[in-house]
């Protein structure tokens, strides 16, 4: 998803650059040309918000890997930054059912927020696990 998020934007915006330059006055024109328009960006921009303020929430829990998420979508858009979050939060969500069935893995090895983290091992839920 993570591919054609990336190259279905940049298939039509490329041929338009290379018709008419960075003519920005132009690209704002005929993006918000129409109250449509103007209502499919401004509801790809609310969503581009939400994307990144998921980002920065882990960010600050120490996931840095999500600092991808917010590259994609400032250079892409969310149809790359979207995709890549869920992709990264269903590996560490994967990892964690592994690892939940092998009987856990040492703090650190995967970073996750509080409720991603399993009970820790010699702990009261742990042992009644």
């Amino acid at each position: 998803m993570c591919v054609i998020g990336t190259i279905a934007p940049y298939a039509v915006f490329v041929p338009w650059l290379m018709q008419h330059g960075l003519d920005l006055a132009l690209l704002l024109e005929q993006a918000s040309g129409t109250a449509v328009a103007a209502f499919a960006w401004l509801d790809v921009l609310v969503s581009a918000l939400v994307v990144l303020a998921l980002a920065a929430r882990r960010i600050l829990a120490g996931e840095h890997t999500y600092w991808f998420v917010v590259a994609g979508t400032c250079m892409v858009g969310v149809s790359l930054g979207l995709p890549l979050y869920l992709y990264l939060r269903e590996e560490e969500r994967a990892a964690w059912r592994v690892a939940s069935r092998w009987g856990g893995m040492p703090d650190g090895q995967i970073q996750g927020g509080p409720a991603l983290r399993g009970p820790r091992a010699g702990s009261a839920t742990a042992e009644r696990i």
